[in-house]
């Protein structure tokens, strides 16, 4: 509560000041984590954890047609237009997130051997749980952005990190395999911050008045996100496929030691997101 206070106070007057402490925040719950799964399992532990949280994200930017980058260019020109765009973005998320998850569950055995040798086939095919999870996040963080709504926005880039941490180390502590405990814990956190997210735009009136899902504005938002993820795919080459190559290169416990490293220097990188 003190945080949501923190954040409701000074993120309407001070959007890059309360953003650039979100992200910051986020980073440093992010590096936690990462301390804490190395101190338990090692590298290899810390590469896998790294690799559950960024594949199943990649994969919702892919089934949902870019809709991360797209909802927030088209919630945002709702008042111009006059065409209110909320229940198509919702479902879509939804669409696109069981598209993924079931997709995932496709082609577990590839990821298995590429990305994942050192987990159970059937463990990798409940990873696959987190690309739902992952779309209704982010694409609840975009809405939130596209709606104006900047103190929610911040909420999910500080939640969707924290709450990882209290359902790892419980379940860890109840004896729950450390790995297991990981693939669980993922789209607990998710959820625990998706809906939330979800419930403060319906009360923001985020649905108000727009009748239902429009597929017309559905291939609308599609063709732009599409075309947005040429750039996007750029961005992600430094800041998320880097994850990707190293663990399929050369396994999963220099990716740890990899990733422990790359989040210090992420640290540079955070003003200027906050900026942008």
């Amino acid at each position: 509560m003190k945080l949501a206070g923190m954040l409701g106070r000074t993120g309407a007057n001070r959007p890059i000041a309360t953003n650039l402490w979100a992200r910051i925040t986020a980073l440093g719950a992010l590096m936690v984590s990462s301390l804490l799964v190395a101190r338990i399992g090692g590298p290899a532990l810390v590469g896998v954890f790294v690799l559950l949280r960024m594949v199943p994200w990649l994969a919702g930017v892919l089934t949902t047609g870019g809709l991360y980058g797209a909802a927030p260019y088209f919630l945002a020109a709702e008042k111009r237009n006059g065409v209110r765009y909320g229940p198509t973005i919702f479902w879509m998320a939804v669409t696109g997130g069981l598209v993924g998850s079931l997709a995932w569950l496709g082609v577990t055995p590839l990821l298995q051997n590429v990305l994942f040798p050192q987990l159970g086939a059937g463990l990798v095919a409940w990873a696959g749980v987190s690309v739902f999870t992952q779309v209704m996040e982010t694409s609840g963080k975009a809405s939130s952005q596209g709606s104006d709504d900047l103190t929610g926005s911040n909420r999910v880039i500080v939640l969707e990190e924290i709450v990882f941490l209290p359902y790892f180390v419980v379940l860890h502590s109840l004896g729950v395999d450390a790995a297991l405990a990981i693939v669980a814990s993922l789209p607990l956190g998710d959820l625990t911050t998706a809906v939330p997210t979800w419930v403060r735009l319906r009360r923001r009136g985020f649905f108000r008045g727009a009748g239902g899902p429009s597929l017309g504005q559905a291939r609308e938002v599609v063709r732009y996100g599409l075309r947005a993820q040429v750039g996007s795919i750029i961005l992600l080459l430094n800041a998320r496929l880097d994850f990707a190559l190293v663990g399929g290169m050369v396994g999963a416990r220099a990716l740890g030691i990899y990733a422990v490293a790359s989040r210090f220097a992420e640290l540079l990188r955070l003003p200027s997101l906050a900026v942008n």
